[in-house]
């Protein structure tokens, strides 16, 4: 979900291209359809803002909050990890690594394009 949109716009979703944490939320879910623990993850980078959802985390891992130089997300279900078909990290400095039963984009915003005058 989220995907087409934020493909249309900044072409296939590169987690290098968002390199900045901007907000991080672990929480317990509440409703009947999901399961554990929720992390809503807001980063920012040279495209501009994307937020992810990700459902039934496991496995949580974070050693610091500051700039990524890469972020991915990778479809795992190949491996039959039970209740596992995302694996989160940051692929340069293990900074950041989970699992997750389910994965979505929830929101991107551009960043404004450059206003630079043309002297020509």
């Amino acid at each position: 979900e989220g995907y087409e949109e934020v493909e249309r716009q900044v072409g296939a979703c590169k987690g290098s291209q968002f390199q900045v944490i901007e907000s991080l939320m672990c929480k317990l879910a509440e409703d009947t359809d999901s399961k554990g623990y929720i992390v809503e993850l807001t980063m920012s980078g040279e495209r501009g803002f994307i937020s992810y959802r990700f459902t039934n985390v496991q496995d949580f891992k974070i050693s610091r909050l500051s700039q990524i130089i890469g972020f991915d997300v990778d479809d795992i279900q190949d491996r039959q990890l039970e209740a596992a078909k995302y694996e989160i990290y940051d692929y340069e400095d293990d900074a950041v690594q989970f699992y997750a039963e389910d994965a979505e984009i929830t929101s991107y915003r551009p960043l404004p394009r450059s206003s630079a005058s043309e002297d020509t």
